[in-house]
């Protein structure tokens, strides 16, 4: 999956940007106290997850959807049983306009909801509940694994 190029970009030279052990500890550190993306080493596939987690799963799931957050699925069931009598208003637009104030209602409720939510989850290196480097991490893992076969390889 990996490719090496032997004197190139992972050696066993000592101060090399390039050196296994700096490549490998700028990988490890991603989702570590103090970590991020490596001064030297990283991979867009990593910084694509982790973005990913902030929308799919911060956002969508958490912030938006759960109890926790602003809980749409309760909102969206309460904004559906909203009714009004069709003998109390003449016209559709009454009738909406009588509805308005408790939609806006509902959705203001909604918005706080996710936005304080979202606000409160973490987006930092090593703190628990940070998806995003979590799944960053994820997606390094098989790379620091493939620096190792291959400095094994080399006998490093």
């Amino acid at each position: 999956m990996y490719s090496w190029v032997d004197g190139g970009n992972i050696n066993n030279t000592a101060g090399s940007k390039n050196h296994w052990r700096t490549a490998k500890r700028d990988l490890e550190t991603y989702n570590q106290p103090g970590g991020g993306a490596g001064p030297h080493w990283h991979a867009t596939a990593a910084s694509y997850a982790h973005e990913w987690a902030h929308w799919n799963i911060d956002y969508i799931q958490d912030s938006v959807s759960s109890p926790a957050g602003g809980n749409w699925p309760d909102i969206n069931r309460r904004l559906d049983e909203l009714r009004v009598s069709k003998a109390s208003y003449a016209t559709i637009a009454l009738a909406t306009a009588a509805l308005q104030p408790r939609v806006d209602s509902l959705m203001s409720t909604w918005r706080s909801r996710t936005i304080r939510r979202w606000n409160a989850i973490p987006d930092t290196p090593g703190v628990a509940g940070s998806t995003g480097y979590i799944e960053g991490a994820k997606q390094l893992q098989p790379l620091i694994e493939a620096i190792e076969t291959y400095r094994k390889s080399k006998g490093w």
